[in-house]
């Protein structure tokens, strides 16, 4: 008697739990994080270029010391990421749904059509590196129980990439470069005023050089 009775509590158990768990999900139906490729620098310079001197002269003493060029590289890329995740948050609610990034993912990359036919991603380059960063930590969090994040958590992701070997690199060549080479970058080094001025014109003129020969080809061709 005891032996059917345990055998009718087994069975009541074992179908108790499987109606309480939840259908299997077919995989072609599966949250994914979208692909998007590891970025090989910050653009920094183009972020610091549009500055004044006196935007990085915090103490006013007509140099910029490395200790001012650091604070200005991580100011101007936490500005960069905000205005990422506002261009990212399409219904203004301060979270960010990972149907918004992959919608932004989907439409920057192009190519891929055919079999020798590479993809490209062409996401805007003060873009595409808080695209991955997002996509970072979509990837660090359980999609089934949550798609979305607010824009508040990522300033630890911002943080964590300003520490990242990529930037403090990109950061560190970039100063050496206006410094005119010289390898000063994280010594306690300092560039003066000239130096600054001359680099940004350098660049204005690079920038309207190449602007210039992307006009020319796309002209029409005058026989």
């Amino acid at each position: 008697m005891w032996r059917r009775c345990l055998a009718v509590s087994l069975l009541a158990t074992s179908l108790e739990v499987s109606v309480s768990l939840p259908p299997r999900q077919p995989k072609d139906t599966y949250l994914q994080v979208p692909e998007v490729p590891e970025p090989s620098d910050f653009g920094l310079a183009e972020l610091l270029a549009p500055l004044a001197l006196q935007d990085l002269d915090a103490n006013s003493d007509s140099a910029i010391s490395e200790a001012e060029f650091v604070a200005a590289a991580e100011s101007v890329v936490r500005e960069a990421a905000a205005r990422a995740w506002k261009s990212l948050d399409s219904n203004g609610n301060q979270w960010l749904d990972l149907e918004e990034l992959a919608t932004v993912v989907r439409k920057s990359w192009t190519g891929g059509e055919g079999k020798k036919k590479k993809r490209k991603f062409s996401a805007d380059r003060q873009l595409r590196v808080f695209l991955w960063i997002l996509a970072k930590r979509f990837s660090a969090i359980d999609l089934a129980r949550s798609a979305r994040v607010s824009v508040s958590s990522l300033e630890e992701q911002v943080a964590e990439a300003l520490r990242s070997v990529v930037f403090l690199d990109e950061r560190r060549s970039l100063f050496d470069t206006i410094a005119g080479g010289r390898e000063v970058g994280d010594e306690d080094g300092s560039l003066g005023f000239a130096l600054w001025d001359s680099w940004r014109k350098r660049r204005a003129a690079a920038s309207e050089k190449k602007k210039a020969k992307e006009s020319r080809s796309k002209a029409p061709n005058e026989l």
